[in-house]
């Protein structure tokens, strides 16, 4: 009764946190094409994009009918979420949430920045984590029930309902059960139900027609995509993102207390790492993980279907949590002295002290959401608007309304500039006779995309 009193407070904690750190904006084209889904749900127009994420919509629509707010919906569905990262994390480690391992990893897991800032965001990856994670959980669990396998097969069932790409993370566990374990006969009904139950009202509401024409388009687009190098972050950006945004590492024009959590995390990964290893019960279960991630990485980069970086390292996180509250744990075990124990302090003080940083920051617009907000106070009838393609649908979508919207390749000379804003990102040259100029800027922390617009009016 009271730790299942204490599981209630954890999760009404983590709905709170969320609901405070609400954010009101859009904040890129991504999460914008996701709104308009709210909007209109038409896949043939984009709104959302392939495969359609039909588990995710009703979810969120579900709790929308309660909340009238979209973005209290979103908060609401990403602090169950994170509880349920929390919790089925300590599961795979076979302790509680109240033990020292599963209450260091669930306090990271709390505090991590991309945890915590997806769980804010109009988008469905936290909520596909979510339900990866038990997956792994019950598909690899050590006493072997089939009560937990079915539940396994159940969600798996489940998880292309609410995001088709974290498949890859789900393979491994699901061949390991079947070599293992076996009795996929009887598990079979139980996978069935999981993808009839989101399949069957999703085919009825869109048509067995649509259906096979959106599953073909959305294989085809993932074929196009394949190895584009304008598509989405590169394996570089993804590590550099695990390092920053993931393990509150420093990188250039970061906040310079980065630094001092730096080299504490290094070691912490690397101990943690070697001691989780090294535990028999955990073995297993830890390798199939690092492979399910490498498998999951390869597939990210291979068919690079986002912009933004913290949907690329999500997976991650949990498993890095482990590896570092094992980390504390061996350097407070092995030496027990009070440098250390003020080394850890301070480590995690920074840790909490940057990355709630972030989260506050989260709640100011991006620079592209406070760029728009300007020019929706401005009369455009007989302007013309010139910038990247992705920025344009943005402020078309937001209800910018201007005399035309068009490539910035369309301007080449500097007589062309009349009655005309350019609106560009940080860096790109142009002509010098503007008559006013506006930069807005949000923390890169939150995301990479567009980190300053800058808007140029040539009168």
């Amino acid at each position: 009764m009271k730790q299942t009193l204490s599981h209630i407070i954890i999760l009404l904690v983590c709905v709170l946190t969320r609901l405070l750190t609400t954010a009101n904006y859009v904040e890129d084209t991504e999460t914008m094409n996701f709104i308009l889904g709210f909007i209109n749900y038409d896949i043939a127009s984009g709104t959302p994009a392939l495969p359609g994420y039909p588990i995710l919509y009703t979810v969120i629509n579900s709790i929308n009918f309660f909340t009238h707010s979209l973005s209290t919906a979103f908060a609401v569905a990403g602090g169950i979420s994170t509880w349920l990262i929390i919790y089925y994390t300590s599961r795979i480690l076979r302790v509680t949430l109240f033990s020292l391992e599963g209450g260091l990893t669930g306090f990271l897991i709390f505090f991590n920045t991309s945890i915590w800032l997806m769980g804010n965001k109009f988008l469905p990856d936290l909520m596909a984590l979510a339900i990866a994670l038990p997956v792994f959980y019950y598909l690899l669990v050590d006493n072997f029930k089939a009560r937990y396998l079915y539940k396994g097969w159940f969600l798996a069932g489940l998880l292309p309902g609410v995001m088709f790409s974290y498949i890859p993370l789900i393979v491994l566990p699901a061949i390991y059960a079947l070599v293992k374990k076996r009795r996929f006969i009887w598990s079979i009904p139980f996978l069935l139900t999981g993808i009839l139950l989101w399949l069957v009202p999703f085919t009825i509401y869109i048509g067995p027609s649509q259906l096979w024409a959106y599953t073909e388009m959305y294989f085809n687009s993932l074929m196009l995509t394949a190895g584009t190098a304008n598509t989405g972050p590169g394996f570089i950006e993804i590590l550099e993102g695990i390092w920053a945004e993931g393990l509150t590492g420093y990188i250039p024009g970061r906040n310079l207390l980065a630094i001092f959590t730096s080299l504490p995390v290094i070691a912490l990964l690397f101990f943690g790492l070697m001691i989780t290893l090294s535990f028999g019960h955990s073995k297993p279960k830890m390798l199939i993980g690092l492979a399910s991630l490498s498998l999951f990485l390869i597939f990210s980069y291979i068919f690079r279907d986002s912009n933004n970086l913290h949907r690329h390292i999500l997976p991650f996180l949990p498993f890095l949590m482990i590896f570092i509250c094992y980390g504390i744990i061996y350097f407070l075990v092995n030496f027990n002295f009070m440098l250390i124990k003020v080394i850890i302090s301070l480590f995690l003080i920074l840790y909490v002290s940057l990355n709630t940083g972030v989260v506050s920051d989260n709640s100011k617009p991006t620079a592209i959401a406070s760029m728009s907000k300007r020019l929706l106070k401005k009369d455009l009838s007989d302007v013309r608007i010139v910038s990247y393609p992705q920025i344009n649908q943005y402020l078309k979508d937001s209800g910018v309304e201007a005399a035309s919207f068009e490539d910035k390749g369309a301007l080449l000379q500097e007589d062309e500039l009349h009655n005309t804003l350019l609106l560009l990102p940080e860096g790109y040259p142009v002509p010098d006779n503007y008559s006013e100029r506006i930069t807005e800027k949000h923390n890169p922390m939150i995301n990479r995309q567009w980190t300053q617009l800058t808007l140029y009016n040539y009168k």
